[in-house]
Parts: structure tokens; C-alpha cells; sequence
């Protein structure tokens, strides 16, 4: 049976680890490794993984992020295939062995699928695929135009983790680490998806994706390395014009609910670099009037 290792970097975790790892666990593949990588925390994070005893493997590390937290992970995995499990997110008992049917069906070495939004989420859809074509293939410039593939949801073979050097583990990429990783790979294989939501994705009133300055210094690093890169260097104007444009539309939805002026100012700037769309002529009108 081909043994997949589950890798969960933790932070401060106490909140929902436990029932992050009753997930993990509850799997219906049965040649599975759990590693949680404790990433410096202070609370109880590292006390509920050693309540699992052997069932789980901790690794402790010093503060250094979620991508080196992963990286880490994957260096000590022992599985063909890698899953990514954030601590605070969900897994349906069938989603690993869904994956690994998709991944004979397709030959894909990266396989995502829908999701179940869950917490703070009002402002969502219930599933992504209400709202976000989920698409499989050749996607690198459909990856572009927005990061579509939850962190949750990968399964991934390691070979080619480990051929496309795993996460970036630099902070200015903080948040985003996992698009520009989903772009190297789109570069050069084909992506499978699940359709099913498979994965239960949490939100929350905080987090970095609300901080946005930060996620707009850091979106547009992503872009920047990726169009540096050989695949990049062959994009033509009107593609790198609109991927910029979904990057200010990705933070102007960031800023709808409670920042309507920098709403207006990002949908604005999206509007300027796809001016032919009409859509984005609506947001900035509909951030103008509150209704974004």
C-alpha cells in the first residue's frame, strides 16, 4: 500500500489541534505517518501531540515560519507522498484514499480538491467551487490570475517536492509561500483536482491576509518571482497585466468588509491594469458604495 506522510506545521495550535489530528487520524488509508512540526510555540501545542503517543511523530523547532516548519516536515518523511494539514483545518475520513484514486487515474504528481469553508466565514461561499472554477491540467497561467488550490487539500509526490525545492522559506513571501510554490509546479506537470470537499477549511476574525500591507508587499513578491522565472520570462504584457490586476482584485476583496477606501483604491488599480473587464468596473463602483 503506498504510505502517505502527513505533515502539520504548529504554531500555537492548543485551539484545534486535537481535533486537527482526530481528522488526520480518521483517515480511511491506512499506511499513513502523522508529523507535526512545533514551530516555537509557548502554549500546549506540543503537550496534545504527545498525547497521541506513537500515532504521531513531533518534531520541535525553533520560530522559523509555516514553510520551513513544512520543509522540515517532508525532510522526515518517510511516505511516497506528501499532505499538507494546516492545525487549524479539517479533513473528511475519505480524502486521502479519493486523492490517491485521482493521482492512478491521472498520472498528476499534485492532486487538490474542493473545500468546506468553516469559522468566521459569512463573507464566503459555503464551498469554493460555489464561486471558484476549480481547475485541473496544464493551470500555470490560470494560477497566475489567483491562487485556487487550498494548502489543506495537496497531496503531492515527494520526489517532485523535493525536485522543485519544497516551499520558500523566505518571510517576505510569508502567506503566499504556498501560490508561488503551486506556480513552480505548474510550470512544468499537469494538476489533478478531486471535485469533492474533501478538506474543512477555518477562518478567522485575524491573520495575515487581513494585515494588507503586508499581504500586498507579499502577493506582489510572488508575482515578481514568478515572472522572473524561465516559464515567467515567456509570458506575454497582457498576461502579466492581468494576473497583476487579480492580485489588486484579490486584495480589494481582502479590504471590502472593513476598509471600503482601500477597497476602492485596490479595485481601482485592478480596473487599471484589465481595463477591457467590465466586472472590475462593478467593484470599484460597488466598493465606492459600501456594497463590495
Amino acid at each position: 500500500m503506498t504510505r502517505v506522510s502527513t505533515i502539520i506545521p504548529a504554531y500555537n495550535a492548543e485551539a484545534f489541534l486535537r481535533e486537527t489530528l482526530d481528522s488526520a487520524l480518521a483517515q480511511t488509508h491506512d499506511e499513513q505517518e502523522i508529523i507535526v512540526v512545533d514551530d516555537g510555540s509557548t502554549d500546549a501545542t506540543c503537550e496534545i501531540a504527545e498525547s497521541f503517543g506513537n500515532r504521531v511523530k513531533l518534531i520541535r523547532q525553533q520560530n522559523a515560519g509555516p514553510a520551513a516548519a513544512r520543509n522540515r516536515g517532508a525532510r522526515e518523511a518517510s511516505g511516497e507522498w506528501l499532505a499538507f494539514l494546516d492545525a487549524d483545518d479539517l479533513w473528511m475520513p475519505d480524502k486521502i484514499s479519493t486523492q490517491l484514486e485521482r493521482a492512478n487515474e491521472t498520472g498528476a504528481p499534485l492532486i487538490y480538491t474542493d473545500r468546506e469553508n468553516i469559522g468566521v466565514c459569512d463573507h464566503v461561499s459555503r464551498y469554493q467551487s460555489d464561486c471558484v472554477e476549480l481547475a485541473e491540467g496544464e493551470l500555470y497561467e490560470k494560477l497566475l490570475c489567483g491562487n485556487f488550490i487550498t494548502l489543506s487539500s495537496v497531496l503531492i509526490r515527494k520526489d517532485v517536492f523535493e525536485s522543485e525545492g519544497g516551499f520558500n522559506e523566505d518571510l517576505s513571501l510569508k502567506a503566499v509561500e504556498d501560490w508561488e510554490f503551486w506556480l513552480r509546479i505548474a510550470s512544468s506537470h499537469a494538476v489533478a483536482v478531486c471535485p469533492e470537499p474533501l478538506v474543512q477549511y477555518r477562518f478567522h476574525e485575524t491573520g495575515i491576509s487581513r494585515n494588507l500591507n503586508t499581504m500586498e508587499t507579499n502577493l506582489f513578491n510572488a508575482l515578481d518571482v514568478a515572472f522572473d522565472s524561465k516559464r515567467g520570462q515567456q509570458l506575454d504584457a497582457t498576461t502579466r497585466r492581468k494576473a497583476r490586476a487579480s492580485a489588486w482584485g484579490v486584495l480589494g476583496w481582502s479590504a471590502a468588509s472593513t476598509n471600503p477606501r482601500s477597497a476602492v483604491r485596490y479595485f481601482t488599480r485592478a480596473w487599471l491594469n484589465d481595463p477591457c473587464n467590465l466586472w472590475r468596473v462593478k467593484q470599484v463602483v460597488k466598493s465606492a458604495l459600501g456594497r463590495a
